[in-house]
């Protein structure tokens, strides 16, 4: 009796676990009994299932038989993915370097906040200031007035620098 050739992987997506059996055939996909159009209803679902097989250009080389259980169907097709690319990796270990792409998206600058003057200062306060006048009389009280009141964002070392001293 020939033995049976295949290739084994599984994949896990979220909570979905897929069993995938890669065997030497012409293209053909079971899905826990099903065909592959009646399981994966969406055409999302069909491409993100067959998407690593169609990398590699070896999507009528194999039959792809595949057990899922867990998770939404979506879920489900994305552990297959990942179930065959394990799989592929078994039948040939050089298909790793085309399979293990990394996402190579870099997080973005942060932009400053309105009103600081680096992305990671915070904003600045608001200061009162106020301007006060001190009156002496003859017999001697003091009588402390407010001129005016004014809101600024300027904290005192802007303002030094604002006037010219160092």
């Amino acid at each position: 009796m020939a033995d049976l050739v295949q290739y084994y992987g599984t994949g896990r997506r979220k909570s979905a676990i897929a069993r995938v059996f890669l065997r030497p055939g012409t293209g053909e996909w079971k899905v826990n009994g099903k065909g592959f159009d009646e399981y994966f209803v969406t055409e999302q679902q069909r491409v993100s299932a067959k998407r690593t097989l169609a990398l590699v250009e070896l999507a009528s080389t194999f039959d792809v038989v595949t057990t899922t259980k867990g998770g939404g169907v979506s879920a489900q097709a994305d552990a297959v993915k990942m179930g065959i690319a394990r799989a592929l990796v078994e039948f040939n270990p050089e298909l790793r370097k085309v399979l293990a792409r990394r996402n190579v998206r870099s997080t973005g600058r942060r932009a400053p906040a309105s009103g600081s003057s680096s992305a990671s200062a915070s904003f600045q306060f608001a200061v009162l200031s106020s301007q006060f006048s001190v009156s002496f009389a003859s017999d001697g009280n003091c009588e402390l007035r407010t001129v005016n009141y004014e809101l600024s964002s300027t904290t005192p070392r802007q303002k030094r620098d604002q006037s010219g001293q160092g």
